[in-house]
């Protein structure tokens, strides 16, 4: 029995295959297929109840990977709404492993994708972070600017669907 030499080819993708982890064939999107304004304007409006005056989109791909973005700016208020994707989600942190998490961050308990708040500032600079991971996507929501009810908004927030 003769053994084949494999081709330039196949080694490559062999090779490839040790840097791709188990089961992201199937994990959800790839790089281009990330949109980064990937909330439209009728959706922002229907609910956060505010409509959207300008979107504007950022993307940056990496070797591998890539990181989009949008920032929604709205008329009649200075409130900024930020959408970030970055894939492959960096790997999570040993603390969020093992359930602590950065300082003022709070776990929505029972959210099917590990989502969880942060909120900042007050008075005239208020922020509410959302953040999460949902298909190999790790997902930022920001809003901040002026003024709002952070509880008000929190659930506006939650009335978006999940991206990617």
């Amino acid at each position: 029995m003769k053994l084949k030499i494999a081709t330039p080819a196949i080694v490559a993708a062999l090779g490839l295959c040790a840097f791709v982890p188990m089961g992201a064939a199937s994990a959800g999107p790839t790089p281009p297929a990330l949109n980064p304004c990937a909330f439209g304007r009728a959706e922002i409006a229907t609910a956060l109840g505010m409509e959207v005056k300008l979107n504007e989109a950022a993307d940056m791909k990496t070797p591998g990977g890539r990181d989009v973005g949008c920032i929604y700016s709205f008329t009649s208020t200075s409130l900024v709404l930020s959408l970030r994707l970055i894939w492959p989600a960096p790997p999570a942190a040993p603390s969020a492993k093992s359930g602590k998490r950065e300082h003022g961050v709070r776990a929505i308990v029972g959210d099917p994708d590990d989502a969880a708040w942060k909120v900042s500032g007050a008075g005239d600079e208020q922020r509410v972070d959302l953040t999460y991971t949902r298909a190999g996507v790790a997902v930022h929501l920001s809003a901040y600017g002026t003024t709002f009810d952070v509880t008000d908004f929190q659930q506006r927030l939650l009335n978006l669907r999940r991206v990617p």
